[in-house]
C-alpha cells in the first residue's frame, strides 16, 4: 500500500468535509449523520487502516473547546430560566438511565459485575453536547427546546463522569462508598467551577491589557485547554471547568474587547468547532467499522443484539422520564404552574426523543482500564466498547 504524506490526508479530509456539507444542504439529513456514514464506509475500504482512537486525544483535543464554545454561545438568561428541566435531565435522568442500563446489562450478560454494569450505564447515559448542538440547531424547532437540550448536554457529562469514575474504581479495587462518592461529586463540581471562573477572569484581565484582536482570539482558544489541564491535574471536574469558564467569559468579554475583536472571535470559533465536529463524526463511523472487524464472528451477532436492547432501554427510559419530569412538578405545585406553564406537547416529545450519544461515550468506554487491581483483565471490556458504539450509532443515526 503506498505511503501518503500527512498533508495529503489533511487535504482529503477537508475536501470530504466540504463535499458532505454541500450534500447535506440538498438532503433532509443532518450533516453529522452523513459524516458518520462516510467514516463507516471509509473504514470498510480494503487496505485502509484506521488507527485506534486514544481517549486522551478525545478528552483533551476535542472536548474542551467544544464544551467551552457551547457554554460561551449559550444565553445565560435562558439557561437560568430553564435550570429546573435542565437539572432534571442532566442529573436525574443520567442516574435513572445508568441504573436501568445496569439492570438490563446484568440480565443480558451473565457474570457481569454490578460495578462494571453501572460503569456501562454511566458511559451511555449522557446525550452528547456535540451531537445535540450539531443536529438540533439546524432543525426548525422551538428555541426553548434547543436551550434545554444544549443546557442538558453541558452539565450531564459532569454527573456521568463522576458516576463512571466511582463505578470503575469500585470495579478495580472492589471497594465502594456512597458517602465518599456524594462528597466527591460536590468537591469535583465546586472546585472545577472555581477553576473555570479563575481561567475566565484571567482571560478577561489579559484581554484588557492587549489591544490586538488576534491575540484576544488566541486567548479565548487557549482558555478551555488551560481550564481542562488545571482541573485534571487537581482531579476535579474538567467538564464543569470548561462550561463555567465559557459562561463567565461570555458575561465579561464584551467589557474587555471591542466589537471587531468579538466578531473575529466568533468567526474563528465557528470554523474551529465546525472542523472538530466533522472530524469527530467521521472518526465515530470509522471506529465502529474497525470494532466490527475486531470481534470474532461467533460473538458479533449476540453482542450487536445486546447493543440494540441496551439502546432501546436508554431511549425508552428517556421517553418515560421527560413527560414525568415535565408534568409531575406542575401537578404537585401551583407555584411551578404559575411560573412555568405547561409547555407545548410537541416540544416535550422532541426533548424526549432527542437523545443522541456521541464521542464522550466512546472515549469513556475506551478509557476503561485493561486490568483490575489484582492483575486480572477488566471484565467485559471489549463487550462494553462494542455495546457503546451500537448505542451511539443507533441513537445518532436512527
Amino acid at each position: 500500500m503506498p505511503h501518503f504524506p500527512p498533508v495529503i490526508f489533511a487535504i482529503a479530509f477537508v475536501a470530504l468535509v466540504i463535499a458532505l456539507t454541500a450534500l447535506a444542504r440538498r438532503l433532509p439529513i443532518p450533516t453529522p449523520i452523513l459524516q458518520v456514514v462516510a467514516g463507516l464506509l471509509i473504514a470498510l475500504v480494503p487496505g485502509v487502516e484506521i488507527p485506534a482512537l486514544q481517549p486522551d486525544i478525545v478528552f483533551f483535543v476535542f472536548l474542551p473547546p467544544i464544551l467551552w464554545a457551547a457554554a460561551f454561545f449559550t444565553s445565560v438568561r435562558e439557561f437560568k430560566a430553564n435550570i429546573r428541566p435542565i437539572g432534571l435531565l442532566a442529573v436525574g435522568l443520567v442516574l435513572i438511565t445508568a441504573v436501568a442500563v445496569a439492570i438490563a446489562a446484568r440480565a443480558l450478560l451473565p457474570g457481569l459485575p454490578w460495578a462494571v454494569a453501572v460503569a456501562l450505564g454511566a458511559i451511555v447515559s449522557p446525550p452528547d453536547a456535540v451531537a445535540a448542538a450539531a443536529i438540533v440547531s439546524r432543525l426548525p424547532v422551538p428555541r426553548r427546546v434547543i436551550v434545554i437540550l444544549e443546557g442538558e448536554s453541558l452539565v450531564n457529562d459532569a454527573s456521568a463522569l463522576v458516576l463512571y469514575r466511582t463505578a470503575v474504581a469500585a470495579a478495580v479495587t472492589g471497594v465502594f462508598s456512597w458517602g465518599e462518592s456524594i462528597v466527591r461529586f460536590f468537591i469535583d463540581a465546586g472546585v472545577g467551577s472555581l477553576i473555570g471562573i479563575l481561567v475566565g477572569w484571567l482571560i478577561v484581565r489579559a484581554a484588557r491589557r492587549t489591544k490586538d484582536s488576534l491575540a484576544e482570539t488566541l486567548l479565548t482558544i487557549a482558555g478551555p485547554y488551560v481550564a481542562w489541564i488545571t482541573a485534571e491535574s487537581l482531579h476535579v471536574s474538567a467538564v464543569l471547568a470548561c462550561v463555567v469558564g465559557g459562561i463567565y467569559l461570555r458575561q465579561h468579554l464584551s467589557l474587555a474587547v471591542g466589537p471587531l475583536s468579538r466578531l473575529q472571535t466568533r468567526i474563528v470559533w465557528d470554523l474551529l468547532i465546525f472542523l472538530l465536529n466533522a472530524m469527530i463524526f467521521i472518526v465515530l463511523g470509522a471506529q465502529f467499522a474497525t470494532l466490527l472487524r475486531s470481534v470474532p464472528h461467533d460473538q458479533l451477532e449476540p453482542l450487536l443484539w445486546t447493543g440494540v436492547i441496551i439502546s432501546a432501554v436508554a431511549i425508552v427510559v428517556r421517553l418515560l422520564w421527560v413527560p414525568i419530569a415535565t408534568y409531575l412538578p406542575r401537578k404537585l405545585s401551583a407555584e411551578t404552574r404559575r411560573r412555568d406553564p405547561i409547555p407545548n406537547p410537541k416540544g416535550v416529545v422532541l426533548v424526549a426523543w432527542t437523545s443522541m450519544r456521541g464521542i464522550v461515550s466512546l472515549a469513556t468506554a475506551l478509557a476503561l482500564p485493561l486490568v483490575l487491581a489484582d492483575g486480572r483483565p477488566f471484565p467485559f471490556r471489549t463487550e462494553i466498547i462494542l455495546i457503546t458504539m451500537c448505542v451511539i450509532v443507533l441513537t445518532l443515526v436512527v
